[in-house]
């Protein structure tokens, strides 16, 4: 911990800085786990800003002054700051702690005047939630609903993941993370870079969505949910060569990519597409994409 009253170019000298604690390895904790090691710190840190801290006397103040101290910023990389204020992770649906864009596939988002911020208030009432939870199965549930766990740093009155939870730029621009997100995620390269070509679709067709509500009904799994609209570009694919040899290889190619998928999402992508298998006994991965792909070798 650093103490931001004191002048910029001393603030961060080793005789200036707080060592507040070491986590042993070789192991990180896991997620709630990490709590036992930041408790007694966030616990001293809420007396202090609650209560204050009484100095008997200063350099400035003989006959003593009353101070308080505050959690300013946490200066994570991306994984710990999560890890630190108990968070879903990177990889999961909630991939932002300032904004509430959800699911991955909004990864590619640039619209950032429409991205809303995160309600702090709602975030500190679902970790209570998860706290307070009796069983683990209903951790689970909320976490997977919210993406929050309960952190200590929601014992200080004042903590905002939204604002408060910053990443370092030692990760982002010394370890080259920026280049990495504008050149290959946001794609803003220079005027004379090679673009690849963009894959485009055989033909464009109103699939019918996935709402939050029919996958509810389904009981879909968010993997699944991700897995309906990869159905969909599978089944747009264009065939690069199209005679009759090849065509036939990509639709063996193309029914090997389906059967990777799960039933769920098989099934509701034919139902969609009113292309139920007829068959009298059990219905299988393989009936749903062979299905499929019959509806593609129709069109």
């Amino acid at each position: 911990m650093a103490c931001l009253n004191l002048p910029l170019d001393i603030q961060y000298k080793p005789e200036n800085m707080y060592l507040a604690g070491i986590i042993p390895g070789p192991k990180q904790p896991s997620l709630e786990n990490l709590n036992h090691y930041i408790c007694p710190l966030m616990r001293d840190l809420a007396a202090s800003w609650e209560h204050g801290v009484r100095y008997s006397k200063t350099a400035n103040h003989p006959d003593g002054r009353l101070t308080r101290s505050a959690v300013v910023l946490a200066v994570c990389d991306l994984p710990t700051a999560r890890h630190l204020a108990a968070l879903a992770s990177i990889g999961s649906h909630f991939f932002c702690s300032a904004c509430s864009c959800y699911h991955k596939t909004n990864y590619g988002r640039v619209d950032f005047m429409n991205w809303m911020p995160r309600d702090k208030e709602k975030m500190r009432r679902y970790a209570e939630q998860w706290r307070d939870a009796s069983t683990s199965a209903e951790r689970e549930r909320l976490f997977k609903e919210h993406g929050v766990c309960y952190s200590k740093l929601w014992h200080l009155p004042y903590w905002d993941p939204t604002r408060q939870l910053v990443i370092d730029s030692m990760h982002c621009i010394l370890e080259g993370l920026v280049q990495y997100h504008i050149r290959n995620v946001l794609g803003l390269t220079t005027e004379d870079t090679p673009a690849l070509p963009a894959s485009q679709p055989a033909f464009d067709y109103a699939f019918t969505r996935l709402d939050p509500g029919t996958a509810a009904l389904l009981s879909m799994s968010t993997k699944e949910i991700t897995q309906v609209s990869a159905i969909h570009e599978l089944l747009v694919t264009q065939v690069p060569f199209p005679d009759n040899n090849f065509v036939e290889m990509q639709m063996e190619k193309l029914c090997d990519l389906l059967l990777h998928k799960n039933i769920r999402p098989l099934k509701f992508v034919c139902e969609s597409l009113g292309r139920i298998p007829m068959k009298s006994t059990r219905l299988y991965k393989s009936d749903y994409a062979k299905a499929l792909v019959q509806w593609v070798s129709m069109l």
